[in-house]
């Protein structure tokens, strides 16, 4: 499936989809580039079929990869987060480019038996390869964030902004990107990261309640707003995806960059981000 994917007409290079970013730019047109992974494949629903054909796989999955996120500090079922989970794939259809695991890494995930790693990226690509996926724009690379960055490409679009919209768990983010990227002003939407990387990104950047709590509250600023054109960097884990539709819709340009703004600010939170940090 992966191998097919990418060999798709629709998957594209990474300098399509600069160059993609940057109409929307100059058009002012609402966009998101949005990327799954493992934890978006454990969540994402095939069929009601499928939850009741494998639900033991899906509740391990689940928590396994709620832990990395919440570290049990909410209740899945009754907080509502597996509710708006279920709508993932509702997102997916709005997005214009989607960001996909290759095969490279399925190759890892078998080499090393992972259990979750291996069934929730053959679910992503399992949604993508049925018939949903002819609705789909375009399709990428999961890395795309990671590849715009060590082409340029990240590092020029950013410079051609003098405004941008910022979704992060880290504080001192916006006045790093300001200076590195010369911008003028950074709309800075604070989020509690990752809790099982504390030890890594810090107890501060961890604090607080991000589903429901903040969530709510962010999503809330957009409503009726009208951003056209304007770019927002987001790293918000699953959570993101749901902002970056949300931006979309208000004509905003959101790019999912994900733990890309770990690497920036020097927190190995990902394997090579040493390489990255400013």
């Amino acid at each position: 499936m992966a191998a097919g994917l990418e060999a798709d007409q629709r998957y594209l290079s990474v300098e399509r989809i600069a160059a993609a970013i940057d109409t929307a730019l100059s058009r002012k047109e609402g966009f998101s580039l949005i990327r799954l992974g493992d934890g978006e494949g454990a969540f994402i629903s095939i069929s009601p079929y499928d939850d009741v054909r494998f639900p033991t796989l899906y509740k391990h999955n689940r928590e396994d990869r709620a832990k990395v996120w919440f570290n049990g500090q909410i209740d899945l079922e009754g907080s509502g987060f597996i509710s708006l989970a279920r709508n993932l794939g509702n997102i997916l259809q709005n997005a214009d480019i989607v960001g996909i695991p290759y095969s490279s890494w399925l190759e890892h995930e078998y080499r090393i038996i992972s259990m979750t790693g291996i069934s929730s990226l053959v679910n992503v690509l399992r949604f993508v390869d049925r018939s949903q996926v002819r609705s789909f724009r375009y399709l990428c690379r999961q890395t795309i964030h990671i590849d715009l960055w060590r082409s340029g490409a990240m590092e020029r679009i950013l410079r051609s902004q003098q405004e941008i919209g910022l979704i992060s768990c880290h504080a001192g983010l916006p006045e790093i990107i300001q200076k590195r990227f010369d911008i003028r002003n950074i709309d800075f939407y604070k989020i509690p990261g990752e809790k099982m990387h504390s030890n890594i990104i810090g107890d501060g950047a961890v604090k607080g309640i991000h589903f429901p709590d903040r969530y709510t509250e962010i999503m809330a600023t957009f409503d009726g707003s009208r951003i056209d054109g304007k770019l927002f960097i987001v790293a918000g884990g699953i959570l993101g995806k749901f902002y970056c539709d949300k931006i979309k819709q208000c004509g905003g340009v959101a790019i999912d960059v994900g733990s890309l703004v770990d690497g920036w600010i020097g927190a190995n939170t990902r394997p090579g981000y040493d390489q990255i940090a400013f």
